[in-house]
């Protein structure tokens, strides 16, 4: 499936602050052939931006933006009162509407195979299980995505994920693209076998995977379903999700195996291998899911916490302007946070510790639209992409003390 209409919605703050509903959400039927958002500050990409500016879009893309212009006959001018327009943020690593699901059992099909190892399963594709989970769409749009890419959060080769379009309430139409990314991990899943029963375990096995796979590509006689759809989807963005930066520094070591780039899906404590992480140079998916604060109220208590978990409190907020500074590429993922108003927390925490707002806008826009390869689609408000956006009635990504608070 090709990529459809994106959306552009309005998030305005007045509305959310009442605990009112978000007044439009999704491109809106219009006869007018063009829609003219004028008097708004707009943040094209991080590191441009126009006061007092106009967004003209014509059907699902953007097509000028500019300071002053006449607009075409019969366009629909809004108003947007000196608010605020920036690119709608994009999530490469989700499990949206796919959170309970797991891969079906397998039926031996006339003359081929799946893989023996219901961990290794490349044949995957959410989009052919993707369900609408409007409680946690709703989420993600107070959070100001608007697109994520989705998949089946189970085994070790995960299969392909999808894209999804928050704004359509439809949802055959929420699927922009069936196949995004393929997704890999080091933990086993729901597979019932025995094997493998440890992380060195599942090393092993995926080591074995990749073995097995280059011989079926040599092979002339031989057909495997799995292997299959590992052949058809290996040129896809590949993400590879590690629980800490050991794990990442264990999974580096595929890359020479596979000749693939993977983007890890880190847990938060890059900074603990920083100046490894500095000459390797990976790209990575960094959590905006911090660590809540421990009770240290009783001493006894207190001492029992590991100093490792109070390190990772205490830094975790850091990571990402470590990382920056040591030149190494991420974006964020919101996956694991459970209400908006953490969210936007979390985001603003991270500015005080150092990253600064266009940093942070670019991890939350440019680079994961690159990560997935879709950065001439989306991204930024630039003429030709997606009318992917959101309007605010002031910067959502300012510090704590400008007094912002989205609910």
């Amino acid at each position: 499936m090709s990529l459809k209409k994106l959306f552009f919605s309005f998030f305005l703050l007045p509305y959310l602050i009442l605990g009112q509903e978000i007044p439009i959400n999704g491109v809106q039927e219009s006869k007018h052939e063009f829609i003219a958002l004028t008097n708004a500050e707009i943040i094209i990409s991080p590191d441009k931006k126009i006061k007092s500016g106009y967004l003209l879009i014509k059907g699902d893309k953007i097509y000028k933006v500019g300071k002053k212009t006449k607009f075409p006959k019969g366009t629909k001018v809004i108003d947007c009162k000196k608010a605020i327009i920036m690119p709608s943020f994009i999530d490469t690593y989700s499990d949206l509407g796919l959170l309970e699901k797991r891969k079906t059992n397998r039926n031996r099909i006339e003359n081929t195979a799946y893989y023996w190892n219901e961990a290794i399963h490349p044949e995957i594709d959410a989009s052919l299980f993707y369900f609408r989970d409007n409680k946690n769409i709703e989420k993600y749009q107070k959070m100001g995505y608007g697109t994520i890419s989705t998949h089946i959060a189970d085994g070790i080769v995960r299969g392909t994920g999808t894209l999804i379009n928050l704004s359509d309430k439809n949802t055959r139409h929420q699927i922009e693209k069936n196949k995004t990314a393929s997704y890999y991990s080091l933990k086993k899943g729901s597979s019932k076998q025995k094997y493998p029963s440890s992380q060195m375990g599942s090393i092993a096995l995926l080591k074995q995977a990749y073995f097995d796979y280059y011989h079926f590509i040599d092979s002339k006689k031989e057909n495997n379903i799995s292997f299959n759809h590992w052949k058809r989807n290996y040129d896809l963005p590949q993400f590879f999700k590690v629980d800490n930066v050991l794990e990442l520094l264990r999974a580096y070591k595929f890359e020479k195996l596979s000749n693939a780039k993977f983007i890890y899906v880190g847990g938060g404590d890059e900074y603990n291998a920083i100046d490894k992480l500095k000459k390797l140079k990976p790209n990575l998916v960094i959590p905006l899911n911090y660590p809540k604060g421990y009770e240290i109220s009783d001493p006894y208590i207190a001492k029992k916490i590991p100093l490792k978990k109070l390190k990772q409190w205490e830094l975790a907020p850091s990571n990402a302007s470590i990382l920056k500074n040591y030149d190494v590429s991420f974006s964020f993922t919101a996956h694991g946070i459970d209400k908006a108003k953490s969210f936007w927390k979390n985001i603003r925490k991270t500015i005080q510790r150092g990253l600064s707002e266009e940093q942070m806008l670019k991890a939350l826009t440019i680079e994961p639209a690159r990560q997935l390869n879709l950065s001439s689609l989306m991204g930024s408000l630039s003429s030709g992409k997606y009318a992917n956006l959101c309007i605010y009635k002031e910067n959502p990504l300012i510090p704590e003390d400008r007094k912002h608070e989205v609910s």
